[in-house]
């Protein structure tokens, strides 16, 4: 179930430091049973619910013995080292999400440190720490009731040492909304249209997707993750070579320098660098763009997720020679009806009016409107409006 909560319902989200606090103080130590009874978290209905769980252990001790997920479970393998270093800290969940952890028992002050320090390590700036409600000590007490219940899997010597993750990875963050539940379904139904593997092997089989100003690249990692576990499955029915698949690539352009060595990690962890792949591009130099447009083969969909740039979309729009049937989809903040705008972030500027992006491609005789409505749901709980819009080179 989905637990997001309002980060001003919890007390441990409003920590002060205490001199001499315990961090003990935030957490209740469990064994496994009491983990998978649930925990009473602050929620709208104040219900029992068994918390996501982060296994903290190092990668050996996960492939040889690990826990098996239930249909109401979420557990996640995060190696400790690789949060301390910064590589995977994006794959946790926001600071109000509860959450539990499955801790090496000789880690627990460099557990605490990271988890519930008020204070960066780095930038000595403030910060709210993540909201751990549960911590379950490794022991062999915990696996043999993990056993008992036949929630243990464990390699033989004929396995040890293989990578035992299997698509689709189980997950503590959430795409955009507007990539998940729209521009995902219809991206997956037109490269299945677009593609018969058992009829004609030899046609074109090229797809590629661009995130303009991917950020940390988590909308390209979802939509990676979606069509590689779709087409594994595709191949399997269709009895398919890797040859006759499609071959799928989204790519995560960006101007900041950063950007890659978060997107790229990520990607790897994820089972997908090699169907992704990290540009640096200044995209308000449209020159430059128009000419990585002429030369990608098999585009076929460009989004922005909160990136505005009212150039470069103009120019999507008006000049870009988009394939027939390339979609164009954004989510961004947009005025509702009234055209008012009352937050102070972002600026008033930079945000859409109504009905802007539909004029604009309105306009343009080779674009089909296929999406355009308001949303709040996918701004956590501030509350401001998002247009989620969708367009289509006809």
């Amino acid at each position: 179930p989905e637990m997001q909560t309002n980060s001003r319902d919890h007390p441990e989200v409003k920590r002060q430091k205490v001199e001499n606090a315990s961090f003990r103080d935030f957490y209740e130590e469990v064994d496994f049973l009491e983990w998978r009874n649930g925990c009473k978290c602050v929620v709208d209905d104040n219900r029992i619910m068994r918390l996501p769980l982060v296994d903290l252990r190092n990668l050996d001790e996960y492939n040889r013995r690990h826990l098996l997920a239930e249909a109401s479970s979420t557990i996640v393998h995060l190696e400790l080292s690789s949060l301390q270093s910064g590589e995977r800290s994006c794959e946790l969940p926001p600071r109000n999400v509860p959450f539990a952890l499955l801790m090496p028992v000789t880690a627990r002050q460099e557990v605490e440190n990271l988890f519930f320090a008020t204070e960066s390590a780095a930038t000595k700036q403030s910060r709210i720490p993540w909201l751990v409600k549960q911590v379950i000590v490794d022991s062999d007490d915990m696996w043999k009731q993990a056993k008992q219940l036949g929630l243990l899997q464990q390699q033989d010597n004929e396995t040890a040492g293989l990578n035992t993750h299997k698509l689709p990875l189980s997950r503590l963050w959430k795409p955009d909304i507007m990539v998940e539940m729209l521009l995902s379904p219809l991206l997956k139904i037109k490269i299945e249209k677009s593609f018969n593997c058992s009829k004609d092997p030899n046609g074109s089989n090229e797809f590629v997707v661009w995130d303009l100003g991917c950020g940390s690249g988590r909308d390209v990692c979802f939509l990676a993750e979606e069509f590689k576990y779709q087409f594994q499955h595709l191949a399997a029915d269709e009895g398919s070579t890797s040859a006759m698949m499609p071959k799928l690539k989204v790519i995560g352009i960006d101007n900041h320098k950063g950007s890659s060595r978060r997107c790229v990690p990520l990607w790897k962890n994820r089972m997908v660098n090699d169907i992704t792949e990290s540009k640096l591009q200044d995209l308000k130099k449209l020159v430059l763009l128009n000419d990585e447009v002429k030369e990608q083969k098999g585009l076929m969909c460009l989004y922005a997720i909160r990136f505005l740039n009212r150039r470069l979309i103009e120019y999507i729009a008006k000049d870009a020679k988009l394939p027939r049937g390339c979609i164009f989809a954004t989510s961004h903040f947009c005025k509702d009806e009234s055209g008012e705008w009352n937050w102070d972030h972002p600026k008033e500027r930079s945000v859409l009016e109504r009905k802007e992006l539909n004029n604009l491609f309105s306009s343009e005789e080779k674009w089909k409107v296929l999406h355009d409505e308001l949303c709040k749901d996918g701004d956590g709980d501030h509350g401001r409006t998002l247009i989620h819009f969708v367009v289509e080179v006809i």
